[in-house]
């Protein structure tokens, strides 16, 4: 989950500049960090059953696995996939909304063809531009 803050620098500013909360940012990625957890969590439980299965009947003994080998399996892997996605929440936290304000820049510099812009405030102005309603009657510049 580190790797996946520092490869999506420029999401979180952007989302950041768009007015998302640190919340929100943590709340996306515990969301993406528990699932995968889990999913994690359900091949070991059962590789674990499978290994288990094959031992046991190569010696002849009964195959018993009981609920709280499972049930740990998965509850270690619960806990491990949130710590994972609240680890990095230090790191989210330092990346500025100038990262966002940049990236909404080159947006704008591509929905215009590539002009370049005099400095940040030109190019945000830019994109306001773009995406603000135009009076009635008249189209927008996406139309």
């Amino acid at each position: 989950m580190v790797i996946s803050v520092l490869e999506r620098r420029s999401e979180i500013g952007l989302r950041r500049a768009l007015g998302a909360t640190k919340g929100h940012i943590r709340i996306q990625f515990l969301s993406e960090a528990v699932p995968l957890a889990l999913l994690g969590g359900a091949v070991g439980v059962g590789l674990g059953v499978l290994s288990t299965a094959i031992y046991a009947t190569t010696k002849g003994w009964t195959v018993v696995v009981p609920v709280l080998a499972w049930g740990g399996g998965f509850g270690a892997a619960l806990l491990i996939g949130a710590v994972a996605g609240l680890l990095p929440a230090p790191t989210r936290h330092l990346i500025s909304l100038l990262a966002g304000r940049w990236t909404l820049a080159v947006l704008a510099q591509l929905a215009d063809g590539g002009r370049r812009y005099q400095d940040l405030d030109d190019a945000l102005e830019g994109v306001s531009h773009k995406c603000s309603p135009k009076p009635s009657g008249e189209p927008n510049a996406t139309d």
